[in-house]
């Protein structure tokens, strides 16, 4: 039978891997969970790139990962043919989400951006609200389709294709900019601070996405 003693020591040996415990939690949560929740923004690419298996790659660019509250921030997004040969692709319209903005100045372009408040991943960007975007006044050309062309023929090792349109057949550079400028003069981010995820998409179901911060 254990004396007073024992029974006290044991319950103050409890206690202390009890409180061990709690420490350890405690520091492992501390140097985790914030990366987590709010990655560092050193860590965004300013440009990320996704290969399709149709023969071109994804590419989406921002001009900055990080800007001040109320500032501003530029996102291009392009086609890119990765082959030395030119890419016959055939029109499909496999876009992934359909809430993300469209070319300008009712042109049509393979290439969708989006932009959105907070972290979201490849699994979850289309649960985002996505925000309104300008285009640069340079953004508009006269040869861009006003419909979907059935096919493209992309350049090799370019960004400009051959489309067909019911005007014939015209040469453009898959290539659409966009500024943060309209949302941000609006004041939908005056209160903002944080990380927010830019999507970019094209009509072959491809998708590619990076990240900057406010604040």
């Amino acid at each position: 039978m254990s004396s007073p003693d024992d029974e006290a020591y044991h319950k103050s040996v409890q206690r202390m891997v009890v409180v061990l415990a709690t420490i350890v939690i405690v520091i492992f949560a501390a140097i985790y969970i914030p990366p987590l929740l709010n990655p560092i923004h050193e860590e965004f690419a300013p440009a990320v790139s996704v290969n399709s298996p149709y023969g071109f790659s994804l590419n989406l660019s921002v001009n900055a990962t990080r800007i001040p509250a109320g500032g501003s921030v530029e996102f291009t997004v392009w086609l890119n043919n990765t082959s030395r040969q030119i890419d016959d692709v055939t029109a499909q319209s496999a876009w992934v989400v359909s809430n993300l903005t469209a070319a300008p100045c009712a042109t049509y372009m393979p290439v969708r951006i989006g932009v959105m408040l907070g972290y979201f991943t490849a699994d979850n960007f289309s649960l985002g609200t996505v925000l309104p975007l300008s285009y640069p006044s340079t953004s508009c050309s006269a040869n861009s389709p006003s419909t979907q062309p059935s096919y493209f023929l992309f350049e090799p090792l370019g960004t400009e294709a051959l489309m067909n349109t019911s005007a014939g057949i015209v040469r453009e550079a898959v290539r659409i900019t966009m500024s943060s400028d309209s949302f941000l003069m609006h004041g939908t981010q005056a209160s903002f601070q944080g990380v927010m995820t830019a999507v970019a998409i094209d009509e072959w179901g491809d998708s590619v996405l990076t990240h900057f911060a406010v604040g």
